[in-house]
């Protein structure tokens, strides 16, 4: 009598050799094993973009590619797209530097925007909070040994300037003013500065404001001496003192130049 297996009626022999001829389990291509995906970042924007983006943008002549230090890495776009991003690129002009002799000016959204503004807003924040001394016990002063001491040297600790710098800000009657505003009083408040917005003024009544209210720094959105298509940004240190060439000016561009993060100080 024939020994049948569970697999039907096929004898035991017939089904072993069934097992041995069967294919092995296929291995996925090696290219679907390579998850590693490569994006780019668009000069201004704060979040990457993936190479189809960059590709498409690139066909489309997107503004900013013109100046994206990526605009070489053409993909397999066509000869003719290249050539003519290639001729965009030699007709373009060289960014100017924006830091003048007495603060900041620029074409309002050619070369200076919200984001752009909020970007140095915040390098001088920076500098202000770099300045800005830290508080606490002298050092002849004994540490806190019980926990009405501590109480009262925590009052000692926490002065106005601990909370962070004040900034008095304000602009002129330039269109273009509001909107630059917005972002200078949204970088320094996001910095942990305390901000006090004067709205439409004129330079004398920031300076003073300032030195009234003992404010560690003050900016004016003000494209003074300059067509009615600038604007720009005009700084104060502490007791009102201007910020120029030489005088602290190049100390927030090199920051602005090397980037920094959101400050914090610990009590």
């Amino acid at each position: 009598m024939k020994s049948e297996s569970h697999t039907g009626n096929r004898p035991e022999s017939e089904t072993q050799i069934l097992h041995q001829t069967a294919f092995p389990p296929k291995q996925p291509l090696p290219v679907l094993l390579q998850t590693a995906e490569v994006f780019f970042q668009c000069p201004g924007e704060d979040y990457p973009i993936s190479k189809a983006i960059h590709l498409s943008r690139l066909a489309a002549f997107y503004p900013k590619c013109r100046t994206c230090p990526h605009n070489t890495e053409t993909g397999n776009l066509s000869p003719q797209t290249v050539k003519r991003l290639q001729q965009t690129q030699k007709q373009r002009v060289a960014p100017q530097n924006l830091f003048t002799a007495e603060g900041v000016r620029g074409v309002y959204l050619n070369e200076i925007n919200r984001i752009q503004a909020a970007h140095i807003a915040g390098a001088f924040s920076n500098l202000l909070w770099e300045q800005l001394p830290l508080k606490g016990l002298a050092p002849h002063e004994p540490a806190a040994s019980s926990a009405k001491t501590a109480s009262r040297s925590l009052e000692h600790t926490t002065p106005e300037k601990s909370r962070g710098p004040c900034v008095v800000i304000g602009f002129d009657e330039r269109p273009s003013s509001p909107d630059i505003i917005t972002g200078v009083a949204s970088a320094l408040r996001r910095n942990g500065c305390r901000v006090i917005d004067l709205g439409l003024t004129v330079p004398a009544i920031l300076s003073y404001a300032a030195t009234h209210l003992q404010a560690q720094g003050a900016i004016m959105v003000t494209g003074s001496q300059c067509g009615p298509s600038y604007t720009g940004l005009e700084f104060l240190l502490e007791n009102a003192q201007p910020v120029s060439a030489g005088r602290g000016l190049e100390n927030i561009q090199e920051i602005s130049t090397r980037g920094f993060g959101r400050t914090s100080r610990l009590p």
